[in-house]
């Protein structure tokens, strides 16, 4: 089953400098200011279906399926910090091509969306006229954070357990349908908003063999990111918005001071109460109205 387009939604799939293959939904005048949205693990496109309604009146607004995801391609190596953020600058090369001047691009990210949009905004900032990051800090943030509060360190296990070669993969194979609910409804506080249907759509999106071990790429490469933590040490110069789940049980609303030091932009934070950590499904209208004030500005 294929998830449904939202209304007034289109899509479409494009070929960057970096993939041959991006897909899109997109929605609003293509003249508009752009709002880009980036999701998260084990996610894709349709973890912004609210936000693509609720922000085509102003703005142009693009959901994309990030490497390795949904209809994007599909390769086997690039899930590197530094190849994930030349993702984003191309598709956002892509997306403003031929425009002089610019328009304002507002790029917004969730979860691993959310890190890799920091990244993005940290190497390649001149297509980037704001940030929003959703339950996301930034890589260096993160470490910081994780060194101040050892308690980050056990809120972060799974990634260790992700490190196994297989073993995830085996447990997610034995049922799908229950670990994606279990992921999906045990880190959030609204767990009404995952109904059963809603729960298949991300099943049926991780059906693709391939996805799953390209999505926990992500995390794989990770030990060997190290190296790369002093081309992450630039400072993100744009005007910044956190949005953050008060009852997010990975991530410590304390990471948001953590990312307010890698900011030399104003800086701005939200916390949600009664919030966990899919913020924007789980508090959708709040989320998308907080992302069209801040582009709008």
């Amino acid at each position: 089953m294929t998830a449904p387009l939202p209304p007034g939604c289109r899509q479409r799939t494009i070929a960057t400098a970096t993939l041959q293959a991006m897909h899109l939904v997109e929605a609003g005048d293509p003249r508009a200011p752009l709002v880009v949205l980036l999701h998260g693990f084990p996610e894709f496109w349709y973890s912004w279906r609210h936000q693509l309604v609720a922000l085509a009146a102003d703005f142009h607004v693009v959901a994309a399926d990030l490497r390795g995801y949904g209809g994007s391609e599909k390769p086997e190596t690039g899930y590197d910090m530094a190849t994930l953020a030349a993702d984003i600058d191309a598709l956002l090369a892509v997306l403003t091509a031929g425009e002089e001047p610019q328009r304002p691009v507002t790029l917004v990210g969730h979860d691993w969306g959310g890190v890799v949009a920091w990244a993005t905004a940290s190497l390649h900032p001149e297509r980037i006229s704001k940030l929003v990051a959703i339950d996301a800090p930034h890589p260096l943030a993160y470490l910081r954070g994780a060194f101040r509060h050892p308690g980050q360190l056990v809120r972060s296990w799974y990634i260790a357990m992700f490190q196994v070669p297989g073993l995830f993969e085996w447990q997610y194979r034995r049922d799908p349908y229950a670990m994606m609910a279990r992921m999906l409804r045990g880190s959030a506080v609204q767990r009404d908003t995952f109904a059963r249907e809603e729960i298949q759509h991300y099943v049926d999106a991780m059906a693709d063999e391939r996805v799953l071990p390209r999505a926990l790429a992500y995390y794989r490469a990770l030990p060997g990111a190290v190296a790369f933590l002093d081309d992450l040490r630039a400072p993100v110069p744009m005007p910044t918005l956190v949005l953050w789940g008060a009852g997010d049980p990975a991530l410590a609303t304390s990471l948001i001071d953590d990312c307010r030091a890698v900011v030399t932009g104003s800086f701005e934070a939200r916390v949600f109460a009664d919030a966990g950590h899919w913020l924007q499904q789980e508090r959708p209208a709040e989320v998308s109205a907080a992302i069209a004030e801040f582009a709008a500005r």
